[in-house]
């Protein structure tokens, strides 16, 4: 099964250098408005320039695999730099940033522990979909995602149909078959079919993507793409090992924990989004800044039309997330603790400007200032 290995191991570096660059200003940050925000204080003096080093050397780490796949020296320098990265700015917990870290880890473990290395990536890629599927049984799935982007955007019906009672909750079904089918992919003995019914939902996500009323996101793409090909290879291509809870120990047990334990805890606000698989959950908060006074230029280009919510009584307001997104192509943090820390960075940067920072999230009822 080295054969497998190595191509794994080629697609993973492949979409990863891929997304990396398209989303090089997450790593280049003297190069870019948004504020760099460390996820420990001791970390806040750190020269731009060294994350920049980081990004390059696991861009070479990342490239040498492509030619070399098991060269543990190399995987393990890409992954120290790739970890290290994550200490200097929050920005860089990305969704796919996570699951790619973690596959390289695997690999680098459990190269050589084919039943290992097989079991911690079933491990891995179930609890993406499980999780993932429920994270978005919620209401604001349902008004954000499957009432606007899908029956609206993708497939143009109009009010009265998307008000529908039976048809809105209906979108309940989209999340509950995802959880279900990673459900049947770490438990059924025939893997290939679940694996087969997840690669047509990234199918199904990438035709939404490529609609004229859905916004193209480059990385969102590769990253699908990359998803497809990781189930097939693992699932559909080669015969995939059956899960037995015997082989939960040492490493594989620690993954089973990280993946399978801490995720659950985000429901009660004890674990990062981001790490729970919670892409287009729609129950992610977001960050509104206010501002009273003269606005700064960085962030001229992404003042809001409207306050559809009435988030800032009337002042001049922009959304953190479009900043990020238009800026560097990715999401900003989505937690209470990253946006006090970009307060105060903010306020260190423009210490004159009168600024409110106000968090919402579904139903966007309950938006209350950060203090």
């Amino acid at each position: 099964m080295e054969r497998q290995q190595a191509l794994l191991l080629r697609i993973l570096c492949f979409f990863w250098i891929i997304i990396r660059v398209l989303s090089s200003k997450v790593w280049l940050a003297d190069g870019r408005a948004f504020p760099v925000i460390a996820p420990l204080s001791v970390f806040d003096s750190v020269p731009g320039y060294v994350n920049a080093v980081l990004y390059f050397v696991s861009l070479a780490g990342l490239g040498l695999l492509l030619i070399f796949p098991k060269n543990s020296v190399v995987m393990t320098g890409a992954i120290i730099a790739i970890i290290s990265s994550c200490f200097l700015d929050v920005i860089c917990w990305q969704v796919w940033e996570y699951l790619f870290t973690f596959i390289l880890l695997v690999c680098a473990v459990q190269i050589k522990n084919f039943r290992g290395w097989s079991t911690a990536l079933l491990i891995i890629f179930s609890s993406v979909y499980i999780y993932g599927g429920l994270q978005k049984l919620n209401g604001g799935f349902l008004f954000s995602v499957w009432d606007k982007l899908i029956l609206r955007d993708m497939f143009g019906l109009s009010g009265s149909f998307v008000t529908n009672a039976k048809l809105h909750y209906a979108g309940l079904l989209l999340p509950t078959v995802e959880t279900a089918l990673g459900v049947l992919l770490l438990f059924v003995r025939d893997k290939k079919k679940p694996a087969m019914a997840l690669i047509g939902m990234h199918l199904f996500i990438l035709a939404f993507m490529f609609n004229k009323g859905a916004t193209l996101n480059a990385v969102a793409i590769a990253w699908n793409v990359a998803m497809i090909l990781f189930l097939h290879l693992l699932f559909v291509r080669y015969k995939a090992v059956q899960f037995r809870a015997s082989d939960l120990k040492g490493f594989t047990a620690m993954i089973a924990i990280v993946w399978g334990i801490l995720p659950a805890l985000n429901f009660i606000g004890y674990w990062d989004e981001k790490f729970s698989s919670g892409m287009y959950s729609g129950k992610d908060k977001k960050l509104v800044i206010c501002i009273d006074d003269e606005v700064p230029a960085e962030v001229k280009s992404y003042l809001a039309a409207a306050d559809a919510y009435n988030l800032c009584d009337g002042k001049v307001m922009f959304n953190v997330s479009k900043w990020a997104i238009t800026e560097m192509g990715v999401n900003p943090g989505a937690e209470e603790w990253y946006f006090k820390k970009l307060k105060e960075k903010w306020e260190r940067i423009h210490p004159k400007v009168k600024a409110k920072f106000v968090m919402y999230s579904y139903p966007y009822n309950n938006a209350r200032e950060i203090e």
